[in-house]
């Protein structure tokens, strides 16, 4: 058996209406002073601008203040002092003339003498190139020095306030300064942190 849904009614599958829910309540009122403050402002703003534009200029009042401003002493710039010529205008340009002719006389100044070192000042310096607790690593570091042809390298036992023995690698005495730079670079490219020594 066929149903025919478009004939029945909507109000059956409507639900009732609820009787006991309150009804919404009224919106606020909003006061209407701030309005009317805002319209009475605009008013009187265009009242004001009405009456000045009926304002005719006086014309003895406006020819009085113009006659006062002309009136008034205008204060005028004090002229810039004109430097002093010191040729006069017909001599013409006589700068090139003048230096040729002057002479300049520069003060008298010792000459600068250098006080170069002498080598016997640099052979009382030492590279101190490590110390050692143990005398065979001490001869392993002088060992090395001498096959990269460091001069002089020597090994030396000091013992200390406390009574430890060291045993110290060192490098030089140097003829000059250039030398124990030299030295000392090379220290370091092998990577040691040479002390220097003054004896």
């Amino acid at each position: 058996m066929a149903h025919d849904y478009a004939k029945r009614s909507n109000s059956a599958k409507r639900p009732a209406a609820r009787k006991n829910s309150p009804a919404p309540p009224p919106p606020p009122k909003r006061p209407i002073w701030p309005a009317l403050a805002v319209l009475v402002l605009v008013a009187g703003l265009g009242y004001g601008l009405y009456q000045l534009m009926g304002v005719s200029p006086d014309p003895q009042a406006t020819q009085q203040s113009v006659q006062q401003a002309a009136s008034k002493p205008v204060a005028k710039p004090k002229p810039k002092p004109q430097p002093k010529a010191t040729a006069k205008a017909d001599d013409g340009y006589k700068f090139y003339k003048l230096l040729p002719e002057s002479e300049v006389i520069p003060a008298e100044v010792e000459a600068y003498k250098s006080t170069p070192k002498s080598a016997a000042d640099y052979s009382r310096y030492l590279l101190q190139a490590g110390s050692f607790r143990r005398a065979r690593d001490a001869d392993s570091l002088r060992a090395k020095l001498l096959l990269t042809g460091m001069p002089n390298a020597t090994t030396s036992k000091v013992v200390s306030a406390n009574g430890s023995v060291w045993y110290r690698v060192r490098v030089g005495p140097f003829a000059s300064r250039s030398k124990l730079n030299k030295a000392q670079d090379q220290l370091v490219r092998m990577n040691l942190q040479p002390m220097e020594v003054k004896l």
